[in-house]
């Protein structure tokens, strides 16, 4: 990490607050001083070797150390995320079954059919753990070397170009129908059931671009089949400085990062959540998992439990306003 990055990272973690009030019971604090005493479980709502499963693993890793017990892993991939998190909302308030949600947790209230569950009522929030911002990542078969020249590009080709997503819905989606819009082009979407598909497909040349995170596309940006021309974070990475913002590119406000976080169910105890918070919090502060996170294109990002359910509030608005602005809709 470059001294950039590093004091970023660094402010961040210090905004932190590490104590929260529990105002518990006697029984049920006795119930939660005891925590844990047995395996956790950590639901992540994506396929292994997903993007979300090798930050969970790496980061799970760890959490024993702090926890005294083991945490075991259970992918419950598809549905847009929605069965793995009724799972945890349908769990017991103890602390050991746990959502290891992103993105999609606030994009999934305002695109498609009403939910099972309240998005920020049915949960307790834990931490915020990551940011990754999207890249505009660009075939290398298009003549162009900056988010201008490839807006002036498709402009020139409307109804000829193609945008890649990972799925409807999915935050991919959203950022290239958000960019579409914003830019007033004339192009289509196209989804995958994978990124792997997706990419083979942009290293030809049958889709011209897409927005996804770091680690999937490196092989690709090395062999110089596609080439980066944008960021959707808030302010350029430290394992990216060269990238410009896609503000910086002109796009006020475009600015869409992933993000994970954890979550428990509703009414969670206040010492179990301390806990649990207290341990993501000293992983995150492991040089290994530092380094292996941004290795694939992600910032640390910790953020405790009363400013984690701030922030989702903000990211359900923000996406709503995403969706209306795009007009992006179920296919």
């Amino acid at each position: 990490m470059d001294q950039t990055g590093d004091r970023r990272w660094r402010r961040r973690l210090l905004g932190a607050a590490t104590g929260l009030a529990s105002g518990l019971l006697p029984s049920v604090a006795s119930f939660a001083q005891s925590y844990p005493n047995r395996p956790v479980r950590l639901i992540v709502p994506y396929s292994a070797g997903s993007g979300a499963d090798v930050s969970a693993r790496g980061i799970a890793r760890l959490l024993p150390r702090q926890l005294g017990q083991e945490v075991v892993i259970e992918n419950q991939p598809g549905g847009a995320a929605i069965p793995a998190s009724l799972n945890v909302v349908r769990a017991t308030p103890d602390g050991y079954t746990l959502l290891f949600s992103a993105t999609q947790h606030a994009i999934n209230p305002s695109f498609g059919p009403p939910l099972p569950y309240d998005s920020i009522n049915s949960f307790t929030p834990i931490a915020r753990l990551t940011s990754q911002p999207l890249l505009l990542v660009v075939s290398s078969t298009v003549p162009v070397s900056n988010v201008a020249e490839l807006v002036a590009y498709a402009r020139a080709r409307p109804g000829k170009l193609n945008y890649a997503s990972t799925g409807v819905g999915s935050s991919i989606h959203l950022a290239g129908a958000y960019f579409a819009a914003r830019a007033g082009l004339d192009i289509h979407h196209v989804p995958y059931k994978n990124a792997s598909e997706a990419l083979v497909d942009l290293v030809r040349g049958d889709v011209q671009w897409i927005f996804y995170p770091f680690q999937s596309v490196q092989a690709q940006l090395q062999g110089g089949r596609v080439k980066l021309l944008g960021s959707t974070g808030a302010e350029r990475s430290g394992w990216a400085p060269q990238v410009p913002t896609m503000v910086e590119a002109g796009f006020a406000d475009f600015v869409m990062p992933a993000w994970q976080g954890i979550f428990g169910p509703a009414h969670l105890p206040g010492t179990i959540v301390n806990k649990l918070y207290e341990a993501f919090s000293a992983v995150l502060t492991d040089p290994s998992i530092v380094k292996s996170l941004e290795a694939g294109g992600t910032d640390v990002y910790l953020a405790d439990p009363p400013a984690f359910a701030q922030f989702l509030s903000r990211e359900i608005n923000r996406f709503r306003e995403v969706v209306r602005i795009s007009g992006a809709q179920p296919e």
